[in-house]
């Protein structure tokens, strides 16, 4: 039986996407085995600015992973790239394990993905859908 025995967090500013996506597909690739498209990084995070408008400057995902997985991720350097904030919690649970961000609260903090965009400033970009047509 697979054991998710971990939550990662993975906020990244938008010109170190690329980077990242391709480190996802190494450390945990497609089930087709076809690499993630890079140009496209909406398509691998929730869109984050500043002030919760458009342009995004960040993408952040929040993922499951094995400890194999963790390894992976965590052996291909992705919490020491420049431009990528890493957080690695308990699942379930939730608690705070290890990051890469000096300001981030002691291991043990019950720690979300909310959590890490309001620890970087960050709020989720709000799409403006226009109104009733008349």
């Amino acid at each position: 039986m697979t054991e998710w025995i971990y939550s990662v967090h993975v906020i990244c500013a938008a010109e170190s996407m690329s980077g990242a996506v391709t480190a996802l597909d190494v450390a945990f690739p497609c089930d087709d085995g076809a690499p993630r498209d890079t140009a496209h990084p909406e398509r691998y995070g929730c869109a984050l600015s500043v002030d919760g408008k458009e342009p995004a400057t960040h993408y952040g995902a929040s993922f499951s992973v094995t400890e194999e997985i963790r390894q992976r991720l965590e052996g291909l350097g992705l919490a020491q790239t420049p431009g990528v904030s890493y957080w690695r919690c308990t699942n379930p649970g939730g608690v705070l394990v290890a990051s890469n961000q000096p300001s981030a609260p002691a291991a043990g903090t019950p720690w979300n993905f909310d959590a890490s965009a309001a620890a970087l400033g960050l709020q989720r970009v709000q799409t403006e859908y226009p109104g009733p047509q008349e």
